[in-house]
């Protein structure tokens, strides 16, 4: 198991292959501070929205969801003014 801390905005791919996200957090939320979270790249360069299809607004607090599935990789898009999220995964 992993945690990731993020606290810039950008694309981040953590992961190649297989894997779940298990939680996030977020302690400092920042201002308009938007999370998407991806399957892929694929090898095409290809990614499949699996959360924040309209990129979701952050607030402070944790998130606690059903694992996010994915396949060929984990990718986690920030935008807005950076606070803190961290991502457990596996």
């Amino acid at each position: 198991m992993a945690v990731t801390t993020l606290t810039a905005a950008g694309t981040f791919n953590l992961k190649q292959g297989t894997g779940r996200v298990l939680g996030l957090s977020c302690p400092v939320a920042g201002t308009a501070f938007t999370l998407q979270i991806n399957d892929g790249p694929n090898s095409a360069g290809a990614v499949v929205t699996k959360y924040g299809v309209t990129p979701s607004t952050l607030t402070t607090g944790i998130l606690i969801f059903d694992p996010i599935i994915f396949r060929d990789g984990l990718q986690v898009v920030l935008a807005g003014t950076p606070g803190e999220l961290d991502i457990d995964w596996i």
